[in-house]
């Protein structure tokens, strides 16, 4: 059995996916995947690990093995160019998928500085390489060691208990989330762009059953798709000026300069839009949701996002931008900490298969 080396370039690849396959192996799912190699002796069975390159965190964030052995597919970016050059492809399954813009990962210097894999070339470019049988088997060992002495040590074991939309949430986080409101609300100057609101509005935590059928005729469901994203990114950089604005005045320039916008370089897909700070470093998820209605006005969530919400509650916030003005760019928010205790879920779509295959 070989064990080969894939690297990713962040900076010049996304993967607008990689948050919701995380996500998903984390939940115990099957996820699979298509890389391209440039190693024709790659094998069904075969060992792989994928390494980060190109920007920070860089190291090692995932591992599985190959399903299908290689073979050719035609590079339809080239083909769009009338370039009928062919590219060498496999199929492979994760055992472990870390999304390393929220999770630890093994990091490229833990690597290059051990006398176990200095003779590994951990920033080569390319579409695969081969790692001597030596190298493979103690990098298989110190993988194993990272999960043990990591919060990751579970991954795939994650209860499977589904989306528990209604789970008792802590009363004194509560409280934690109406004094960081008033505290922003202080720090927030008169004019700025994002005006933070002190108190959340109140809504009726019953569910009902009761449908409303309604016949649509003629929508235009793509040119509502591009508003919704252009209103979504909107709001976000209004978040994300916000974060470094408060970190700044905390006296935290250190990290303001760290707060990203996750949803421009990972995609929708990550569970979260912008990766932030607390004053005292702890890593913040935010998600934003944007409307130019009032407050009151309901939004949606993915599965993902919401399984994404209840996997990493403790860090997880969610900024609920409204009355946003596109001729000023300015508008209002209220954030909340425990989304399950204070917001109404109703499912709305359902993924549908057959009972049996027979059928």
């Amino acid at each position: 059995m070989n064990t080969f080396l894939l690297p990713w370039n962040s900076k010049r690849l996304r993967w607008d996916t990689l948050g919701e396959m995380s996500t998903r192996v984390k939940y115990g799912e099957r996820v699979t995947y298509q890389w391209n190699i440039s190693h024709k002796k790659a094998q069904i069975g075969d060992r792989v690990f994928l390494m980060r390159l190109g920007e920070e965190p860089k190291g090692i964030f995932a591992s599985g093995r190959i399903i299908r052995p290689t073979f050719e597919r035609l590079n339809l970016e080239e083909e769009r160019l009338q370039i009928k050059e062919k590219i060498i492809s496999i199929n492979l399954e994760f055992d472990i998928l870390l999304n390393p813009e929220i999770d630890a990962i093994l990091e490229r210097d833990q690597l290059i500085n051990s006398p176990l894999f200095m003779l590994m070339n951990w920033d080569a470019q390319g579409s695969g390489f081969l790692i001597r049988d030596e190298i493979a088997k103690n990098l298989e060992e110190r993988w194993k060691e990272f999960g043990r002495n990591t919060s990751q040590s579970s991954l795939t074991s994650i209860e499977k208990t589904g989306l528990n939309l209604y789970s008792d949430c802590s009363r004194e986080k509560g409280t934690e989330l109406k004094e960081q409101v008033k505290e922003i609300g202080r720090i927030t100057k008169e004019g700025d762009n994002l005006e933070i609101v002190t108190s959340t509005p109140k809504g009726n935590r019953q569910r009902s059953n009761a449908h409303t059928f309604r016949p649509s005729k003629d929508l235009d469901y793509a040119g509502q798709d591009a508003r919704n994203k252009e209103l979504g990114l909107a709001g976000e950089k209004l978040v994300l000026e916000l974060e470094k604005q408060q970190l700044i005045k905390l006296g935290r320039k250190d990290l303001a300069e760290k707060v990203r916008l996750v949803s421009e370089t990972l995609g929708d897909g990550a569970g979260y839009d912008v990766a932030s700070f607390s004053a005292d470093g702890e890593s913040k998820y935010i998600e934003v949701k944007t409307t130019s209605g009032a407050k009151v006005v309901s939004f949606f969530m993915s599965s993902n996002e919401l399984a994404f919400a209840q996997t990493y509650k403790d860090n997880y916030y969610l900024y609920r931008v409204f009355e946003y003005d596109k001729n000023t760019n300015t508008a209002k928010c209220f954030i909340l900490k425990n989304i399950e205790e204070e917001l109404n879920f109703s499912p709305i779509q359902f993924r549908v298969s057959l009972i049996s295959a027979n059928t």
